[in-house]
């Protein structure tokens, strides 16, 4: 008798202790296993009663008794191995087809080379006897000449572990689409011999924390999606799945529905019906009666997968033993599972399936035929793995978890103390840190930064980052017009480079839906009034900072009045031309800053604004609320109507519409993975701040060097021109509140040598004694 070659296998995992017995009771010797440690590998080793263990790639597959590997390890590393396995002459089976169509293509190319050579991906429904066999009645005519519809059910427990590994991240190929939505792409192809050509989905993550994943690090993979799929043939495919049931148990149902009858799998068991049956109650075709020789209900695939591996591990034993040579085999036994080819098209329609999730659209699905020399992927990873930030307050600890669930590493930090940024890198686990300026910007890793510190630093930090040839993304325009014309004169000698400063108000969906409104004429021919109100919780901390100091850039009126002004311009696309003002500081001591040292920093503000096209505006904040609550409310009045948005919703109403109730424009749905009740920036501050982070992404991803961009994701993103702008109506409104009348709003052109604020704090600093 022939022997079966030797089996090498990737993975310690609950699904490796399912697959050896299977590949034992077929008569597969199992002559190694590798792990992501030594150690992971040598307890698996021990018991699964493997000869060889190790946690080095090349060890496995240069075994001379290995000539069939199974990868069943995380995403990440199955392109690698599946590559240097075919190249080495060994046949394989790939628990998935990569991360994304760039891994998929370089698995599929290297398929293509080595013909000779199995290379299945592990889509096992194709073998599970219940598809088999509806397979087979749809080309007998069961539902008639044409299918129309297939829908799709999949419901089960949670996915995640009792501890934070890649099942949780859904860039490393965790999450419900992943893990579930590919197989059942791949069998609706093996069913129907269709392939979609455009999709629409909704992929969301609802469990974002648990008991064992919490703090820094959070779920990004996604538990819940659902899609529709329209076929070569026209056919419709409509598709639900999540993993929120209370229980481990595990429901899948696909229905597959023609002119004459519909077919339904459900678990492992086969029903029909047709039309010309008499009754209503479905036909049992086929009931799945074999029982698995192991437990699969602590696997991350269910029952019906591993049976139906369990059917494509008997399809390879019969391939293998018909031929003297270990290395042969014969191609009918395997001819309907899923090769590489397939794989590739599963990503493509996972990836479409993401970006319609994302853009709220159909999208094409677009099959990858360029490989490019390096795989887009792992260089897209690359390009935003080079981010430098300076400061370790509240805003960095939202900043950081928001920039690494959009793919960005963190590379270094500043601290105003080494001590400072010391203990914000072990927090926030950033590999490098340091309480100098340059040691971040010139490390030659960062290519992008974020500033967050104390206002005094910024346009220090912002002039030598653009010298120095990288990206940046400022928290404010420095400390009066002085800082705001450096920082703008520097961004325009570098005219390739991002500089951006963070208005976020202007990425909240709300803001942008009001602009098109207004874009759109829901208020008429022309604004006449815009009216804005906000009122907070205290801003000041439990120690004498810059936040206490009015000319370190303190106080509501610079932290949240800077907002309301640039999203007002945003919004109308006016400047001001002069305002009026009363800004106060009625708090001035608290029970940790007290004594010689006092709050200067302005708790409310009020001022009215005329634009060029004569709107007016008028504006009340304050921080005098008694608990932490945020409320801001922006309302647009026109000749046909007003627009309002609260928090992150946007409310309208026409003057002919009946009633007296407004409409509700947009609800804002989206739930922030991090906490903000105590941070400095509102919450719908951070939500503009998240989507803006998502379109710095976009405006980097496409292009192949390292600190090239694209200008379109960012375009709407408030420049340093606007922010002298902004710094020009600030100033404007201090002057007024101190002259008590209005002021011209007059923009800064030329910079002294020496700035002016800079002497003006000389000058107030003097202490005259009587």
């Amino acid at each position: 008798m022939a022997a079966l070659p030797g089996v090498g296998i990737f993975g310690t995992g609950n699904v490796t202790k399912v697959l050896v017995p299977l590949l034992r009771e077929k008569g597969f010797h199992i002559d190694a296993i590798w792990g992501r440690t030594n150690k992971e590998a040598e307890d698996a080793a021990q018991e699964l009663q493997i000869p060889f263990h190790t946690n080095k790639i090349d060890d496995v597959l240069l075994r001379k008794t290995v000539h069939l590997v199974f990868i069943v390890c995380q995403p990440l590393l199955h392109a690698e191995i599946s590559v240097k396995t075919l190249g080495i002459g060994k046949h394989l089976v790939c628990g998935s087809s990569g991360l994304g169509q760039a891994d998929a293509l370089k698995m599929f190319r290297a398929s293509q080379y080595y013909p000779t050579l199995i290379a299945l991906v592990n889509h096992s429904l194709r073998f599970l006897p219940a598809f088999t066999h509806m397979r087979r009645a749809i080309q007998e005519g069961y539902l008639g000449d044409a299918i129309s519809l297939i829908q799709v059910r999949v419901q089960m427990g949670t996915l995640l572990r009792d501890k934070f590994d890649w099942i949780c991240d859904a860039t490393m190929g965790g999450g419900v689409v992943n893990l579930i939505g590919s197989h059942v792409i791949d069998v609706i192809t093996f069913l129907t011999g269709q392939r979609a050509t455009r999709v629409n989905g909704v992929v969301r993550t609802f469990t974002k924390t648990t008991n064992h994943v919490k703090g820094i690090r959070q779920v990004s993979a996604p538990d819940f999606c659902t899609f529709q799929m329209e076929l070569e043939g026209g056919i419709l495919v409509t598709a639900t799945m999540h993993s929120h049931t209370s229980n481990s148990s595990f429901t899948q149902e696909i229905t597959v529905c023609g002119a004459e009858g519909h077919l339904s799998v459900r678990g492992g068991d086969l029903f029909g019906q047709r039309v010309s049956s008499k009754g209503d109650k479905e036909e049992v075709l086929f009931v799945d009666v074999q029982d698995l020789h192991c437990r699969t209900s602590d696997t991350l695939l269910p029952r019906p997968y591993i049976k139906g591996l369990c059917k494509m591990v008997g399809a390879l034993r019969e391939a293998f033993l018909p031929v003297q040579e270990q290395t042969g085999w014969i191609k009918e036994p395997v001819q309907m599972a899923a090769t590489f080819e397939d794989g590739l098209y599963v990503q493509a329609v996972l990836d479409a399936i993401q970006r319609s999730s994302e853009q709220r659209t159909w999208i094409k699905v677009s099959i990858m035929t360029e490989s490019p020399t390096n795989q887009t992927k792992l260089l897209n990873a690359a390009r935003l793995s080079a981010l430098g930030i300076f400061g370790t307050g509240n805003v960095t600890k939202v900043l950081v978890p928001l920039l690494r669930e959009k793919g960005f590493h963190i590379d270094a930090i500043w601290g105003r103390t080494n001590k400072e940024a010391e203990d914000a890198a072990q927090e926030l686990q950033i590999p490098f840190h340091t309480n100098k300026i340059d040691d971040v910007l010139l490390r030659k890793t960062v290519h992008l930064v974020f500033i967050v510190c104390q206002p005094l630093l910024h346009a220090e930090i912002s002039v030598k980052t653009l010298g120095i040839g990288k990206h940046l993304v400022c928290g404010s325009s420095g400390l009066g017009q002085a800082d705001a014309l450096k920082m703008f004169r520097a961004s325009q000698y570098y005219p390739t480079l991002i500089a951006l400063v963070n208005h976020s108000l202007r990425f909240l969906p709300a803001f942008t839906h009001m602009r098109r409104a207004i874009q759109e004429g829901y208020l008429g021919d022309a604004i006449s009034l815009i009216q804005v109100r906000v009122q907070m919780g205290t801003l000041l901390r439990d120690k004498f900072d810059w936040i206490c100091d009015a000319t370190m850039g303190g106080g509501v009126v610079n932290l949240i009045g800077s907002h309301v002004i640039d999203v007002i311009t945003f919004l109308t696309g006016q400047r001001a031309t002069r305002v009026n003002g009363v800004v106060r500081t009625f708090t001035k001591t608290t029970n940790h800053v007290k004594g010689i040292r006092q709050v200067s920093a302005p708790d409310f503000c009020t001022f009215q604004m005329e634009l060029e096209g004569g709107i007016l505006v008028t504006a009340t904040m304050h921080s005098h609320t008694s608990n932490s609550s945020f409320t801001q409310e922006i309302t647009v009045c026109g000749a046909e109507g007003h627009l309002s948005v609260r928090g992150g919703d946007l409310f309208g109403q026409r003057v002919s519409s009946k009633g007296d109730k407004e409409e509700v424009l947009f609800v804002d749905v989206q739930d922030l993975h991090c906490r903000t009740s105590d941070t400095l920036l509102p919450r719908p501050y951070i939500k503009g701040l998240c989507k803006m982070v998502g379109a710095l992404r976009e405006a980097f991803l496409p292009v192949q060097e390292q600190t090239g961009w694209i200008k379109e994701p960012v375009q709407m993103a408030a420049t340093f021109e606007d922010g002298l702008y902004v710094q020009a109506v600030l100033d404007a409104i201090q002057r007024s509140s101190e002259q008590r009348t209005w002021i011209k709003v007059s923009i800064m052109t030329e910079s002294p040598t020496n700035q002016t604020k800079l002497l003006n704090a000389a000058r107030l600093s003097a202490v005259t004694l009587h």
